[in-house]
């Protein structure tokens, strides 16, 4: 799995267009979270983990990325199997950078993404919330759902100390310390002041 001289820049550009993908797309939308790009396509969604170091997570690593994008299809097809669908290689070919049909890569990998069910963005619950369409017969089955899967949810040492109040503390205080440089940079400091 080597890494060829083709700029991140060039795989989202690459995705950014219709034709990467092996399926029909009539609408792209390009969507960015702090640590991911997201396209959905219509019938499915793909996520890009972006390369950075943010402290908490580091992503700069083609393998890193691999690795967390896997960890990821795996904790989420828990509760949602029929979303997380796969982790998919982006791959170096003539035409540049394309989608592995199956998983299979011919050429150097570049990045890996994970590809997902898209879903109804009207139906989601923020959405039915601010239209007042969420009833409390949602928030039973919502609450049965979590009951269920926390119920057969691991345990053990390493994971209750993650839930430790000193633990999740210093991660709080981590957070802080972390975000102080975007006070006035890309958070207002009125709201960075509010919550911290």
């Amino acid at each position: 799995m080597s890494k060829p001289d083709i700029p991140y820049g060039q795989v989202v550009a690459a995705m950014s267009r219709p034709g990467f993908y092996p399926h029909p797309v009539e609408n792209l939308t390009h969507l960015q979270t702090h640590i991911s790009h997201i396209f959905l396509t219509g019938p499915f969604a793909y996520k890009l983990k972006k390369p950075m170091d943010l402290g908490f997570l580091d992503f700069r690593s083609l393998e890193s990325r691999r690795r967390f994008t896997e960890e990821e299809l795996r904790l989420n097809r828990r509760l949602a199997p029929e979303i997380y669908l796969q982790v998919l290689p982006v791959a170096a070919t003539d035409r540049g950078p394309a989608l592995a049909p199956g998983g299979e890569s011919g050429g150097d990998v570049l990045d890996y993404v994970l590809q997902m069910a898209q879903m109804d963005s009207e139906r989601m619950m923020d959405r039915m919330l601010r239209r007042g369409e969420v009833t409390e017969e949602h928030v039973r089955q919502l609450a049965r759902v979590l009951a269920g899967f926390y119920r057969e949810a691991d345990r053990g040492p390493e994971i209750d100390f993650s839930g430790r109040l000193e633990q999740v503390r210093i991660n709080v205080e981590e957070n802080f310390r972390q975000t102080e440089a975007s006070e006035g940079v890309t958070v207002a400091p009125a709201r960075w002041q509010a919550v911290a």
